[in-house]
């Protein structure tokens, strides 16, 4: 990837990664080359007790209260996915907008998250090994939120998951409101296994390489994991993709959204109107203007704009344990990971109205004494609209650094109970470098006439055309900036069986914690002075806090096959004061074929540190937006402040889970149904004093429905012309800060099912289908189920088949219809209705032939039938369809050969 990080450092880091990966290969050699060849005897095999996701307390089953969705590495590879972070974000209680490479755009270019049950990435809590992660060093939503990258860790460590659906604040504490994702890395592992994967999309160019080790070796008393990986990938334009190659929708009955900040620039000059030219020109005229038209002269950014950006990943994780004594073990984890991201954006756009210059109001002007200015009056402010476009797309290089280390001991007490108390340190840092920019006071001086660097001629700026090359490169700026989210993590736990009921043991679990948080966000001087032209606009941000906690767990067996879970968790935290939150779950067999579950539990959410301490931002809309109030208005890119608000205080969500689980058994009354299982889940989550900011296109497009919107849309005052037209004042920004808001509901269903058969001529089936079906998702009185970016119905289906040597599968994944938000404008085109987003079905074969025992080739697709997304043309999204639902990638093929030593 050429990218101007240090490629030196690159270098090391990779011979240190493969010269790890060297000595433990030849020590799983050695391991197996001194292994005993004559077979052990037999033995009497105990079951182990295991921590399940939700519970601190071991146990042997894994069914309980909890409703946890379990996910084998097999099963990820049966998806057809190339990334986990792909796979987890296509589960059917994934919903919403969350962070992702092809929805990004400048903020986290690379990254990955994911938003359970729709109620955002910041309310899921995500587990390494059952321990907390630090949060992404660059916080999403535009610079807000601490959300988890699912790219920050290496692939090739990750064994299986955990998903737990229900709130678990009494178990794991704050962000556990919609769920608990758990990614249990490889623990315990013999021999050697390397594979290959490469893919491309077939109507485009991104092609993708990934390469992964794993590797280890165990002695009686010690067991060593090494885990490495490299993968890169080519951007993906938008233009790449016929359907979203341009902002302008009116050919589907949508507007036109293309950019009103166009190349040649516009001008408005008294007498004239608004003016443009039909071409570039560097003579231009008063004559030769023309009366400027959005349907002609609007420019495309989709034209130069990423879907994807160029990325480039690697890392590796090691995992070590030792046993000291027979009852006391240490153990440790490292792992780092490098995730680098390069996106391109549309050239930089100029409105004057929004630069700083020396015009009276403070604004750009456009003087008369430019030998560019036909006109014969100086232009300032917002009649002066232009695109630099000989800079070249904007450039935005993220390289984030995840570095984790963890050391720990653990071991028996008495009876059944163990014990384990650890140390860790993670942060993520991230490194971003703006290429392409201009500045404010440049792009003035250069209207005004500014020496040559070079030449020592007097260089004029002009917005109509092409401009002379040394001029560009004085204008050309860059600039950099660095964010970093950093925890400590110190914990004990302690739990085992306290004494024997009738129906069995009375299992306990207590334990301690404490953690530093810290967040540093530093900006270039320009940057805080706001004199990025057409960019975002940000401060220094520190803040930092401490959390001490305790919780403690029972599970208590009333009769046989009947069990209750009782937790609770007090914290301290030293921005907002204390917490304590309960939850209470229980499980009852009525039948040995039918498990009844349901809980209760007090959820909460601490704010975030960035909506606490960051300094303010300010940034653009992604493409350009219609008002809404004001439809005769020209689109542009709509102008959003965000500020950090220190008031802001935990949000509480009572959670209610209820259902019941189908599984037959082998030798029961209906053991012919054996290798099937049903489930049903009926979940509601009732949040107060939620902490939530809506997006700008949300509250510019419901101004009126509720006060916590329409407060939010800042607009000029009223002239004479507005209000004989009936016209609120023209809009200037949207204030999108996060707050207290009243109420938060959410309401709906879980349907899974799972058969696994096996025949003795035709191989071994396996059948799987989960959806979710959703009654309510509402913020105070706006009610957002059934429309943009949240779908009512989300399903998967998984069919595969294994014979010998030969394996095949086909994952579908089902995304139902929805409606768009807003009304396609008639003033801009479009055929003034609302459009329904269609339902769309994507599948995803593969087959597997496995040569030998070691070498395995795979070939498969991720939306085989080359399925466009269905159009979306009325929302605020430029690009044809809801990027925050479906995909614009296309079918991509790939093959994968794995070899096992």
């Amino acid at each position: 990837m050429n990218t101007p990080h240090n490629p030196v450092r690159q270098a090391g880091a990779r011979a240190i990664a493969f010269t790890v990966l060297s000595l433990l290969a030849a020590n799983a050699a050695l391991a197996q080359t001194n292994a005993p060849t004559s077979a052990p005897a037999e033995q009497t095999v105990s079951l182990e007790k295991f921590e399940v996701t939700g519970s601190r307390i071991k146990r042997i089953d894994s069914e309980g209260p909890q409703p946890i969705v379990q996910i084998t590495r097999e099963e990820l590879d049966l998806s057809g996915y190339t990334s986990v972070g792909d796979a987890i974000r296509n589960l059917p209680f994934n919903t919403g907008g969350s962070i992702d490479p092809q929805r990004t755009s400048t903020f986290a270019s690379s990254a990955r998250t994911l938003n359970l049950r729709g109620l955002g990435s910041q309310n899921t809590l995500v587990l390494i090994n059952g321990r907390r992660a630090a949060p992404f060093g660059l916080p999403g939503n535009n610079g807000f939120n601490a959300v988890f990258d699912l790219n920050s860790l290496p692939p090739a460590a990750i064994n299986s998951l955990e998903v737990l659906k229900d709130g678990a604040s009494a178990i794991y504490g704050s962000d556990a409101v919609s769920g608990v994702i758990n990614i249990k890395l490889r623990e315990n592992y013999s021999g050697f296994t390397t594979t290959t994967t490469l893919g491309n999309t077939t109507d485009s160019d991104s092609f993708y390489k990934q390469f992964t080790v794993v590797t280890g070796a165990s002695t009686a008393k010690t067991s060593l994991v090494f885990a490495a990986d490299y993968a890169h990938r080519n951007a993906l334009k938008l233009s790449d993709r016929d359907f979203s190659a341009t902002a302008d929708l009116r050919y589907y009955g949508g507007v036109n959204a293309r950019s009103s900040l166009t190349y040649p620039g516009r001008v408005t000059v008294p007498g004239l109107g608004t003016v443009t030219y039909s071409a570039p020109t560097a003579t231009p005229t008063a004559a030769a203007a023309v009366t400027y038209n959005a349907a002609l002269h609007a420019y495309n950014f989709n034209e130069v704009t990423d879907l994807m950006p160029l990325n480039e990943t690697y890392g590796f994780y090691v995992r070590g344990k030792h046993e000291l004594t027979d009852k006391v073990y240490a153990f440790t984890e490292l792992s780092w990971h490098r995730n680098d991201g390069l996106s391109i954006a549309a050239a930089a756009p100029i409105s004057g109205g929004s630069e700083q210059g020396t015009s009276p109001a403070g604004q750009l002007i456009f003087p008369a004494t430019n030998p560019f200015n036909p006109f014969g009056v100086d232009i300032s402010g917002n009649n002066l609209v232009f695109r630099l476009v000989e800079l070249g797309g904007r450039t935005t290089h993220n390289v984030s650094d995840t570095p984790r280390m963890l050391v720990g001991l653990g071991g028996t007490l008495f009876s059944d109970w163990t014990w384990e108390a650890s140390a860790m340190t993670s942060h993520s840092d991230v490194s971003t470098t703006n290429t392409n920019q201009a500045l404010d006071r440049q792009v003035q001086a250069a209207l005004s006439g500014v020496r040559g660097p070079q030449s020592g001629r007097t260089l004029y700026l002009n917005p109509f055309g092409p401009n002379d090359p040394e001029l560009i490169n004085f204008l050309r700026a860059n600039f950099n900036r660095s964010d970093r989210q950093r925890m400590r993590l110190y914990d004990a736990t302690a739990g085992g069986s306290v004494f024997a009921l009738p129906a069995g043991d009375v299992g306990v679990a207590v334990g301690i914690e404490s953690r530093d948080e810290k967040l540093s966000q530093f900006r270039s001087a320009d940057e805080q002075a706001g004199q990025i032209i057409g960019g975002s606009e940000g401060q220094n941000t520190q803040g930092d806090r401490k959390v001490q906690s305790a919780y403690a767990e029972v599970r208590v067996p009333i009769v046989k096959g009947t069990e209750i879970q009782v937790a609770g968790r007090f914290e301290n935290y030293s921005d907002f004061g204390e917490t304590a939150k309960p939850k209470i779950g229980v499980s009852t067999k009525v039948l040995p074929w039918l498990l009844l579950r349901g809980s209760f539990s007090k959820a909460f959410k601490a704010p975030d540190l960035p909506q606490l301490f960051n300094g303010g931002t300010v940034s653009f809309s992604s493409g350009s937006v219609v008002d809404p109030r004001r439809p005769a208005d020209a689109p542009r890119q709509l102008r959003i402040v965000t500020i950090g608000n220190s008031t802001l205080t935990p949000e509480t969500t009572d959670v209610y889970y209820g259902g019941f689980l189908f599984e037959p058994q082998k030798n029961g009354a209906l053991g012919f149904l054996h290798g099937f299982t049903f489930a049903v889940d009926y979940f509601q989550f009732e949040g107060t004093n939620v902490i939530a900011n809506f997006g700008a296109g949300v509250i510019l497009n419901n101004e009126l429905a509720s006060p916590i919107f329409g407060n939010r849309v800042i607009r000029a005052a009223q002239t004479p012309a507005d209000i004989a037209a009936g016209l609120p004042g023209s809009l200037l920004f949207v204030n999108d800060s996060f707050q207290n808001t009243a109420r938060q509901s959410y309401r709906g269903w879980d349907f899974s099912a799972r058969y696994e058969w096996k025949t003795a001529s035709f191989g071994r089936f396996f059948a799987s289908a989960t959806m979710t079906y959703l009654n309510e998702l509402s913020f105070d009185t706006f009610e957002s189920v059934g429309t943009f970016a949240t779908p009512r119905v989300r399903g998967n289906l998984s069919l595969s088949w294994k014979k010998d040597a030969l394996s095949a599968s086909v994952f579908a994944n089902y995304i139902g219809a929805y409606d768009d938000i807003g009304v396609a404008s008639t003033a801009l085109g479009g055929n003034g209705l609302l459009n329904e987003i269609e339902d769309l079905w994507l599948f995803n074969p593969q087959v597997t032939y496995r040569l030998s025992e070691r070498y395995a080739f795979t070939l498969g697709a991720n939306n085989v039938l080359d399925t466009d997304p269905p159009r979306a043309y009325t929302s605020t999204t430029s690009t044809g369809y809801d990027n925050l639902t479906h995909s614009g990638e296309g079918r991509f093929v790939f093959v994968k050969v794995t070899l096992d030593f």
